[in-house]
């Protein structure tokens, strides 16, 4: 009778290449784990010093304000007063309130009969000011003084809070003005100011509010009056205060914990020539992208539980205030075990995209020039969490890390709603498997192992180049030249950048490409996979018509995703659209059709997806990275982060639509379609662009998709 092995179910049998892969996997982490407690100074950096300078700051500034007050309670400081100006009783009370300053100010009567007058013949920062300068460099730190105003109190300005003052109002409704005239620069003049007018202000609202009664009668608006009370339990206020700011942290320390290992186990192994050992070993690339992910992901581990853990303590021990008065109370450690589940799959997924990017870099150097942006687009989508109003659903569950950030928010202030919050939990996983397959595939040995082909030899790299780069060009030429061309004059201006410099851009690269080919741009797209047809002009002109009856339903998609976007990041509106929606009233309709649908639909789709795609795209057939590279430059041209993401999944369709059509036409048909439709819906009301009928015109081109 055979007893089963360790670990080994009875009745089943021993997989040797699994034990075998196991091994290996554990040998590739043990070996990184060792090479990244070498260097102590990494963890340090990367774990203790983090953790401790959260105590460290708090301590320290709650310190320095502490003496900082001291030394004002301390210090004594002038101010000149001149209040002849006012009546006998209203003089009385502005006395009492003065009393009422604590002892570091020292109020003496002065004659300031030059800056009274100066003052009630023109505005406070006039030629008040000449006088008040000459006066306080008499060793005084502030100037009081008061004057008749002469207006009624009903139809008073209050402007004078704004200028460093506040109206008081006499017996006889005459209304006076007392004016602290300091200087703000002055760490004296500063305190003086919070110090006089807090008490001057509460006497003149209490003076207005007297005068009214009298003129006026009582309020009627106070036989209803109402009150505000938050009933939220502490634990309540207190975790949604410290959910919303919570995440922005997590990300940042997520990814400064993790960038050290990640870049030292991959950018740094290939860059010292060791990474390439590895991969003629004869092991699947998996195990050895699994092995360093999971050293990488136990380094981001750590550095978030420690420096959180540091975080709550200094909370917990009074050394950091929530705002709002939100620290009262302590933390519930339930809801703390809840947040951290919910938020466990972004650091999965954060620890997997660190190594993704380090896999993709030569050095460790170009490495961390990945770091900045990662960490700008992370921020990015945690930052929602910090709004209140934005809520958690199924759709926002979806998107990495802002999913995460949100329920990791709602966990800590007690509302977390768990179907949501699984969405983003399951969804986190998704994205992290695919960063890690998009990892093994990265580690490709032959790839690696292939040396760069110098300049001038490899026409598919130097093609791709030259094409982010003119993609480059693009989007600063458009936004500083176009910017100043429309600036000058929107319509001339718009008609100039599309037509001269972004079809001057397109004809280029078109033109550099194909010289860089021999002349044989066409053979070089073959090595494009869903490019390499060729369309005849029966085929060519069925794509433009699918493309054009599309137009309307690819119209609504992109209102639906505006308005999700408007959650938590709305479009703006002002003075500068009011202008421009003024200048478009001028032009007529087909004016407007030419100018925003006709020539955008053309120039830039013969630059992005003529151009710019095909170029990116020739580099061995990498499709998807040309066809997300062009949409990001396609969205960063138009400059407006409140249109990004439309904008960017436009330019992802428009670039799938020309890789799988073989022409161009195709996306200039739905570029303009889709243009047009938004100029129609603004000029022709009576149109329903956003009936359900109009989706019946995506059929043709799901026809020729198939």
């Amino acid at each position: 009778m055979t007893v089963p092995g360790r670990g080994m179910r009875p009745g089943s049998t021993p997989n040797p290449q699994a034990n075998l892969w196991r091994r290996a996997l554990v040998t590739v982490a043990r070996g990184e784990l060792r090479r990244l407690l070498r260097d102590r100074k990494a963890i340090l950096l990367a774990v203790l010093v983090p953790m401790l300078s959260y105590p460290a700051l708090m301590y320290g500034s709650q310190r320095l304000g502490q003496i900082s007050q001291r030394q004002i309670e301390e210090r004594e400081v002038r101010v000149g007063v001149d209040l002849s100006a006012l009546p006998s009783g209203l003089l009385d009370d502005v006395r009492a309130r003065l009393a009422q300053v604590g002892s570091g100010v020292r109020f003496e009567d002065l004659d300031l009969a030059d800056v009274v007058q100066a003052a009630a013949r023109g505005p406070l920062d006039g030629a008040v000011r000449t006088r008040a300068e000459e006066r306080l460099k008499d060793d005084l730190d502030g100037l009081l003084v008061a004057w008749l105003n002469g207006a009624a109190p009903v139809s008073m300005a209050r402007d004078a809070e704004a200028n460093g003052g506040a109206v008081l109002i006499d017996r006889d409704r005459a209304a006076h003005r007392v004016a602290l005239v300091f200087h703000r620069a002055s760490e004296d003049g500063l305190g003086v100011s919070a110090q006089v007018l807090g008490p001057l202000r509460q006497l003149a609202d209490e003076l207005e509010s007297r005068a009214l009664a009298n003129g006026l009668g009582d309020d009627p608006a106070l036989a209803f009056a109402f009150e505000a009370r938050d009933v939220a339990p502490p634990e309540d206020s207190k975790g949604l205060a410290l959910g919303r700011f919570l995440p922005l942290i997590a990300v940042v320390v997520l990814l400064s914990g993790g960038a050290f290992a990640a870049l030292d186990a991959f950018a740094g192994e290939r860059e010292q020539g060791t990474l390439e050992t590895l991969l003629v070993q004869p092991v699947p690339t998996w195990v050895l992208a699994w092995g360093k992910f999971s050293v990488v992901l136990a380094t981001a581990l750590a550095a978030w539980i420690s420096n959180v853990a540091s975080l709550l303590i200094t909370i917990e021990v009074g050394l950091f205030e929530l705002p709002d008065g939100a620290a009262a109370g302590g933390l519930d450690a339930g809801r703390t075990l809840v947040a951290g589940v919910v938020f466990l799959p972004t650091v999965v997924l954060m620890a997997a995209a660190l190594c993704f990017l380090a896999a993709r870099a030569r050095t460790f150097r170009e490495g961390q020039h990945y770091l900045l942006p990662a960490t700008l687009i992370a921020v990015a989508l945690a930052s929602p969490a910090m709004a209140a109003d934005v809520k958690l659903d199924y759709l926002l569950a979806l998107v990495p890390i802002m999913g995460p950030s949100l329920a990791l928010r709602d966990a800590f202030a007690g509302v977390l709603a768990w179907p949501a919050a699984l969405t983003a939990f399951a969804a986190s996983l998704g994205w992290a498997a695919l960063a890690l397959s998009r990892i093994t595939r990265t580690l490709d040995a032959e790839r690696l192992l292939q040396a760069p082909a110098p300049k001038g030899l490899d026409p598919a790299g130097d093609a791709a180049r030259r094409s982010l780069r003119v993609g480059l060009v693009s989007v600063a030429a458009v936004y500083i030249a176009g910017g100043a061309l429309q600036s000058w004059d929107l319509v001339a201006g718009l008609t100039l950048t599309l037509w001269v410099l972004v079809l001057g851009l397109a004809l280029y690269l078109g033109y550099a490409n194909r010289r860089a080919f021999g002349g044989s741009l066409a053979r070089a797209l073959a090595l494009v996979k869903s490019s390499g047809q060729t369309s005849s002009a029966l085929s060519t002109l069925g794509w433009v018509s699918a493309g054009l009856l599309a137009g309307p339903a690819l119209t609504q998609v992109g209102r639906f995703i505006l308005e999700q976007q408007s959650r938590f990041l709305p479009l703006p509106s002002g003075g500068a659209a009011e202008g421009l929606m003024g200048t478009l009233a001028e032009l007529s309709l087909p004016a407007l059709l030419v100018l925003f649908a006709l020539s955008p639909g053309i120039t830039e789709e013969l630059l992005f997806r003529g151009a710019i795609l095909r170029g990116l795209a020739i580099d061995r057939g990498r499709v998807l990275p040309a066809l997300f590279t062009q949409a990001a430059l396609f969205a960063a041209m138009h400059a407006s982060i409140h249109r990004f993401a439309i904008t960017f999944a436009l330019g992802v369709v428009l670039g799938a639509l020309t890789l799988r059509s073989g022409t161009v036409f195709a996306a200039i048909a739905l570029h303009t379609s889709y243009n047009a439709v938004a100029v129609l819906a603004d000029r022709l009301p009576s149109v329903d662009f956003g009936h359900p009928l109009w989706w019946l015109g995506v059929l043709p081109l799901l026809v020729r998709l198939r």
